[in-house]
């Protein structure tokens, strides 16, 4: 019994493209696999992210980052214009941010404005780059209300995998434990302002010579503003 649906007079080459087309229900077609991120093969990721509308993409990313951010479209997706979205699509980078809106702040801020402070690990042993910041922010901007405007401050991370933060962390800062107030674990100058630059300084430079600086530095700053003391 044939299930060929040809008429009597079909062509060799019309009989020879049903049979080839024939097989093609006996491939495997692992649909579990490829629609789930942890488990779809790297090199067919991308897709999936075209598919679930990631729009912020780069294959530089290291491969879990790649795969958060696919696994985070969805929930991003369904928070579009909260607070919780911008945190979810931060999270996905592998950073995490402090966040006071406008009503939050003391005196109260501009409507629909909010403070955003982002604090980004390292990649494989590589601090962030300014461009995965960016890639960051881009995500941001989808993340929140469209009307919502925002101030950016980089924070600092004190990753254990940095022998210089983890020997310095008791002269300089706590190691930071994100939470939603990062004001109370960031060295600040006097004026208020986070002293990120000091501490990428610090992160970049050799151990003993940095740990040596931030000890002076650390009896400077206590000596000649206390207030503004950074010790933990």
């Amino acid at each position: 019994m044939t299930t060929s649906v040809l008429p009597p007079n079909a062509t060799p080459l019309m009989r020879a493209i049903a049979a080839v087309n024939a097989r093609l229900g006996e491939l495997p077609v692992p649909l579990d696999s490829l629609k789930d991120p942890d488990a779809i093969p790297l090199n067919l990721l991308p897709w999936l992210a075209w598919e679930l509308g990631v729009l912020t993409w780069s294959n530089d990313w290291p491969e879990r980052i790649r795969r958060a951010r696919v696994k985070a479209a969805i929930p991003i997706a369904m928070r579009a214009g909260t607070v919780g979205a911008v945190r979810r699509a931060v999270q996905s980078f592998g950073g995490n941010i402090a966040l006071r809106e406008w009503f939050q702040m003391d005196p109260p801020g501009k409507p629909h404005t909010f403070e955003l402070t982002l604090t980004v690990a390292a990649q494989d042993g590589n601090p962030p780059t300014a461009a995965y910041i960016e890639d960051i922010l881009r995500e941001v901007d989808r993340a929140k209300a469209l009307r919502s405007h925002y101030t950016f401050t980089q924070g600092i991370s004190a990753s254990a995998t940095v022998g210089m933060v983890a020997g310095a962390q008791a002269v300089l800062y706590r190691r930071i434990a994100i939470t939603d107030d990062l004001s109370n674990v960031l060295p600040r100058y006097s004026d208020g302002s986070p002293a990120s630059d000091l501490a990428r300084d610090a992160q970049n430079n050799g151990e003993a010579d940095t740990v040596a600086a931030l000890d002076a530095l650390n009896a400077t700053v206590t000596a000649v503003m206390p207030a503004n003391s950074w010790s933990a």
